[in-house]
């Protein structure tokens, strides 16, 4: 802790520990823009496999049954992971996030309330006790 946020000087303190948990928080957003851009890329992939089965279908197609199959397996399995992938992580991202910003919104009050309490309890500013 800094020099001029210890003692009591509960504004400074108050301002320090605020601006801590900010820092915190951001790194919490942070996470969450990861897990969108994974979610993102898991989707792009899904796609992908899916364009890939399509092309595997079209272009086997007549030769043998089996490499029909073939490419519609890749494409139904690839659609398939890439919206089981979105509809896990989606959802658990933004309950994350939401769970976060209570979580810091009630300790930005309680850190409030513990310093104005401490100020008040020590008298007005400027005595001792």
């Amino acid at each position: 802790m800094r020099k001029d946020a210890a003692g009591p000087d509960y504004q400074n303190t108050l301002a320090y520990v605020l601006r801590i948990m900010d820092l915190d928080h951001e790194r919490y957003r942070e996470v969450g823009r990861y897990i969108s851009a994974f979610v993102y890329i898991v989707l792009s992939l899904g796609l992908l496999g899916t364009l890939l089965g399509i092309f595997v279908l079209f272009t086997t197609s007549g030769r043998h049954e089996a490499s029909d199959l073939v490419g519609l397996g890749i494409a139904v399995v690839s659609t398939l992971l890439a919206l089981v992938v979105r509809l896990v992580l989606w959802p658990a991202s933004l309950f994350v996030q939401v769970w976060m910003r209570r979580r810091c919104h009630h300790l930005k009050e309680w850190c409030t309330e513990l310093a104005l309490s401490l100020e008040n309890h020590s008298g007005a500013p400027g005595t001792q006790h």
